[in-house]
Parts: structure tokens; C-alpha cells; sequence
């Protein structure tokens, strides 16, 4: 089942996510704070900054202030 929980860090404009993405993808969109990721398991591709990107297991995703991305799980799983 996809899940997704934003905690507002302490630090003023950093958000958190804590998520499970299974066959889920989201199209292009940005946010009004930094994010910061890491994947616990599976892969992930997405787009930003005018390239093609690709993360696993243990990798740390950094999204800016008002990044355009997009994204998607490989294989079934992110």
C-alpha cells in the first residue's frame, strides 16, 4: 500500500517525508520547502533540474525550495 507522512523538522522551511511508494508515480510539481530523503529500499527515477535521475536503497535525495521534479518507483518499489 502507498503511504506518505510529512514531520515538520525543527529547522524554519526543511520538511521531511517518511514514505512507501509501491506502484505509485507523481507528476511534475514542486514545494515551498526543502525536502530531504533517503531510501530505505527499492529505486526510484525522477526529474530535476533538466535531468534524468535514478536512486536506490540507501541513497539521499535533496529536493530545493521550489525544485521542479517528478518521480516514479522502478520495478514496483521506491
Amino acid at each position: 500500500m502507498d503511504q506518505i507522512t510529512h514531520i515538520q523538522s525543527s529547522l524554519p522551511g526543511v520538511r521531511l517525508i517518511d514514505a512507501e511508494y509501491h506502484r505509485f508515480a507523481f507528476p511534475r510539481h514542486f514545494h515551498l520547502e526543502y525536502h530531504v530523503g533517503l531510501l530505505i529500499q527499492g529505486q526510484h527515477r525522477y526529474a530535476y533540474g533538466g535531468e534524468h535521475r535514478h536512486v536506490g536503497t540507501g541513497d539521499v535525495l535533496l529536493m530545493a525550495l521550489e525544485g521542479i521534479h517528478d518521480g516514479a518507483g522502478l520495478d514496483g518499489q521506491s
